[in-house]
């Protein structure tokens, strides 16, 4: 059957913002996928990381708010970074984390700063932490 409405910018974007509001994660990620596509900026790349975010699809996160970083043109990269951050915190991926959370404290608005400061702080004695728990499991085998 053919779409009804036209599938331009302006009313994927209606349609992805509702299925999201509605809570129909995969639904909203197929229209921001093809919304990707006709847009110039990585905004819909970004709302698939959170999306694939809020459904613990760690790694489908990471992959996607960093193609959307990549195309840039975004409102809020900061935001994005820390999504990111947290997402390679989340999978223990520290180094990279932390290099985020530095780019995010560049960020123009000041809570970005303030939260991505907190994160590095956490990245910094979570991964003390791990290295410790591994040094201690390597020492009772």
């Amino acid at each position: 059957a053919e779409p009804i409405l036209d599938e331009d910018t302006r009313n994927l974007t209606i349609l992805a913002e509702s299925l999201r509001a509605a809570k129909e994660r995969e639904a909203a990620i197929e229209i921001f996928e093809k919304l990707a596509k006709v847009t110039d900026d990585g905004e819909a790349y970004i709302a698939i990381g959170n999306l694939y975010y809020q459904e613990d699809e760690i790694d489908q996160a990471i992959a996607a708010i960093d193609k959307g970083l990549k195309k840039g043109k975004l409102k809020n990269p900061g935001f994005a970074q820390l999504t990111l951050g947290q997402a390679l915190f989340e999978k223990e991926r520290f180094d990279e984390a932390r290099e985020v959370f530095n780019k995010a404290t560049q960020s123009k608005s000041d809570a970005v700063k303030k939260t991505a400061r907190s994160w590095l702080k956490y990245t910094d004695s979570e991964q003390e932490r791990v290295k410790n728990l591994n040094l201690r499991r390597e020492s009772i085998s």
